[in-house]
This record gives C-alpha cells, structure tokens and sequence, in this order.
C-alpha cells in the first residue's frame, strides 16, 4: 500500500488569568517572563541541534468578550466554548447560564467550575438516559451530546481536586500522581460515554473504533460517523484536536458541519490526548506524522472513503502538530489549521532569556539548576497558577521540568512545511491570544502549496478569538466550503 510521501522520520495573560485552554505551553505567560525578544534557544548537549526563531508571546491584554461572564479569563474563555457548542446542539443557553450562576456564588473558584459542571453533566446524562429507555432517539442523543460537552468542561479542571502539594509538584515538572490521574481518568470515561451513547443514538449509528500509530502503547480510540448508510464513497475530513479539547468539542467543531454536507468525518484520540493520555499515560510526540499516515492508510481501506478525497483539520496545538504530518503525507487533498503554527513551544521559550540563569542552564544541559530555579519559581505561584502549569505540563513525557522542557522545545514544523504541496487553509484571528503573528508566518512558509489561502477571522463577526469559541459555525462554513472547493461536492 502507498504510504504517502517521506516516510523518514527525520501570560500572565490577564491579572487573574492562568495558562488557559489552547494556551498550549505558555511557560513565559504563566512566569511572567515573556518577551518579544527571546533570540535563538539552542538544544542542550544530548537533545539534537536546533534553534528556535524568535516569534511573539502570548497576549497580556486581552479585550474581554462582549457579554462578561468571570473576572478570571480561564473561566471565560472555556465557558466561551460551551455556549458555541450550542450551534451544534451539544449545548443548551440555560444549562451552561445556571452553572455560571452557580459557580459565581461559590467564587469563581476552580473547583467550583469543575463540580457544578460535573453536576450538571450528570444530571443531563440521566435525562438522556430516560429518554433513551423511552424510545426518544433524538431527545436522547441531543441530551447526550450536551452531557458530554459538560463532562468535558469539568475534566479540563480535574486536576484541582489534587493536593496543594501535589498540585506544586506537577508544576514543577513532576509527573501527575495517581489519585489526581484517576479523578481525570474517571470524568474523561464519563465525557466518552455520554458520547458514544449519543452516537448510538445517530443515524447512522456512529462506529466506535481503534486505529494504529506507528509507536507504543495503542491502539488510538476513534470515532467515524457517516451521513448515510448508503454505502457511496464519500470525501471525509479527519479532525485533529489540540492539547487539551475532547472528542465532543470536534462535534461542534466541524464534525457536525461535514455531516451536513455530506461528508463522514473521522474523530480520533492521539498520542497526549484523551484516552491515550488518561487512561494509557502515552503523552505527545513530536513527529505526528506517525500517527496520521497510518491513519490515512485506514480510512483509504474504507468501501465508504473516497481515497483520493481525504483532508485533514488541525486545531489549536493540532495547528503546529497538523503542518508537520502533512509535509510528510501526501495522499491528503487538502488540510486546514486553526491557527497556523509554526513553533508551539514559543509560549514557553520566547521569555526565556528574562528568566535569571534558565536560559544558560538549559543551553549548558545543567539539569540540577534547571530543575531547582525552576522549583523555587513555582512554588511561589498562586494556586490556579500552579494549576495552569500542572495542565500544560502533563502532555509531555518526563520527570522533571528539564526533562519536559527537552520536548517542549522539539514542536516545530518550521523545516518542513515547504514539503507541502496541497492546499492549506489557515485561519487566523484578529486577537490570536497565544500565537500571534504565527498563522501569518505558516502561510508564508508555504511556498509549494498549491491553492493555499490566509483567512483572518475579526472582532466585527465575533470570532476574533483563538479557535473562535463565539463562532464556529462561521469557522465550520469557512473550513467546509473550502475543502468543499478543492476536493468538489
């Protein structure tokens, strides 16, 4: 079978901010130390020669959005996703407006967040349940889909129910205790229930299934839903998420759309998310294509799979991780990125050099120093600081700090995009909070992809935020019509 391509391997953001979701690794932002000015990390001695071009921090200002739900922006930023998720029905206004309500008398705090959310996904289950044994297919599975949403909203916070201690200790590169990864083990099973009763609810029923990559600790959970059962050959598009989003959020963002038009859509767990990460501890590696080719190959044994009208969608950290598989893979037709990006370890590395003695230590391979300046700047962070670390940090393999900073630095595609010869979609918007300047530079890169196209989404059509929380069907409309144009209805 033709494998497609090389196969050689070869912010503080607000005050009371922390590292939110899709902040993906902002070590400068949480540190206070980003800077525009970082210059080029080398590798320690062992990690391989690189260097890494300096790109923009994260945003320390960023305009609220237009209804105020917190003062604290990682709060509001996720309750921004569960409200879009209301275009898709995987949300109801009501529901996620009584838990803010809730969360608000109890003080906007993180537990809060994560036990109402909880509450309110377990109630919602039960009514899908209900509704179930009544026969009432479509109640059920809406009703599951918003259940599923929910639990997800609270696994994103799970860890908050660790110890103040145990929390200090993740944050400073430790590895997640037991009793804290069983809580997101046990929410994450929750979130992939509701949702696979909701696709046994769907029409056709959505397939649950397991899907190699070329490295340890498989199979990948999947997901593939189809518009029809007629048996036809029909394009579909592979959705890749980010560090930190759950298969349900993919529902909303497109899957529903490309069912609409006719597309099957294939949703999957990768190596640092999900399953793979709750349940199996394999966390991300760099070099993606490991994971998409052989994927590729799967969908093309499909009767169902159009071969030659496969694309691929990367979100939030999948737009860094997305770019590179690509460069790799060339039975796709086309790809898409919200954002681009071309280095996701920027948010950790572009303050670097303010850190007092990191960026030497790291530069001479003194792990020692490394690991205990670090420690000491940890421990003296506020509780959801720490926590904003703990979640950033938990994606990646290793030990201590210096161990994981080692991975951080290897997430950029910078070398190969040029191999790129399909068409690319990348979307940027109008306040990027954590890759400004990125999407841009992705796109420029691009100079063999052919039908490649920049969108900027804006303030004016309220998805000027990092992967449109306020808007997606217009990003799904913008994403499907153009692979709708390159691969033909």
């Amino acid at each position: 079978m033709d494998s497609g391509g090389d196969d050689r391997f070869t912010d503080e953001a607000l005050e009371q901010s922390v590292l939110t979701r899709r902040q993906a690794m902002a070590l400068g932002a949480a540190a206070g130390v980003a800077a525009a000015g970082a210059g080029a990390l080398r590798f320690p001695a062992g990690a391989g020669a690189a260097t890494a071009p300096t790109y923009a921090p994260p945003l320390k200002d960023v305009p609220p959005p237009p209804i105020p739900l917190f003062s604290d922006q990682t709060l509001t930023f996720q309750t921004l996703f569960a409200l879009g998720n209301i275009s898709a029905a995987s949300g109801e206004y009501g529901e996620i407006a009584t838990v803010v309500k809730r969360v608000q008398d109890r003080g906007e705090t993180y537990l809060a967040f994560y036990e109402e959310f909880l509450a309110e996904a377990r109630s919602v289950n039960r009514y899908a349940d209900d509704a179930a044994r009544r026969g009432r297919r479509i109640t059920a599975r809406n009703a599951y889909l918003r259940a599923a949403s929910y639990f997800g909203q609270s696994l994103f916070f799970a860890l908050i129910t660790a110890s103040n201690a145990e929390i200090t200790a993740m944050a400073s590169g430790g590895a997640v205790p037991a009793s804290a990864r069983a809580r997101e083990r046990s929410v994450y099973r929750l979130m992939r229930a509701a949702w696979q009763d909701a696709g046994a609810q769907m029409r056709p029923r959505m397939e649950v299934v397991k899907l190699k990559w070329d490295g340890p600790n498989g199979p990948m959970p999947g997901w593939f839903l189809r518009p029809s059962d007629d048996g036809r050959r029909r394009p579909t598009v592979l959705m890749n998420n980010g560090s930190d989003a759950q298969a349900i959020d993919l529902w909303g963002a497109g899957a529903y759309a490309a069912l609409e038009r006719g597309w099957n859509v294939l949703i999957f767990d990768g190596p640092g998310q999900g399953g793979m990460l709750f349940e199996k501890n394999q966390t991300f590696v760099p070099q993606w294509e490991k994971v998409i080719k052989p994927i590729v190959s799967w969908l093309r044994a499909r009767s169902d799979v159009d071969r030659d009208r496969i694309t691929l969608t990367g979100s939030s950290f999948g737009g860094e991780l997305v770019p590179r598989a690509a460069a790799y893979e060339s039975r796709l037709a086309a790809i898409s990125v919200d954002p681009g990006v071309v280095y996701a370890g920027s948010t950790w590395t572009d303050g670097l050099s303010t850190f007092p003695g990191q960026l030497e230590a790291f530069e001479a391979g003194n792990k020692e120093l490394f690991n205990s300046n670090w420690a000491g700047y940890a421990s003296g962070l506020s509780l959801n600081e720490r926590l904003g670390l703990s979640k950033r940090l938990e994606i990646y393999p290793g030990s201590t700090i210096f161990e994981k900073y080692s991975q951080i630095v290897q997430y950029t595609n910078r070398s190969v995009v040029s191999k790129i010869r399909k068409p690319m979609l990348v979307i940027n918007n109008e306040i990027e909070q954590f890759f400004p300047g990125q999407p841009k530079t992705l796109y420029d890169l691009l100079t063999r992809s052919r039908g490649r196209k920049y969108v900027t989404f804006t303030v004016p059509q309220g998805a000027q935020f990092h992967c449109e929380p306020m808007a997606p069907q217009r990003r799904n409309d913008t994403v499907m019509d153009f692979f709708d144009d390159v691969v033909g209805r």
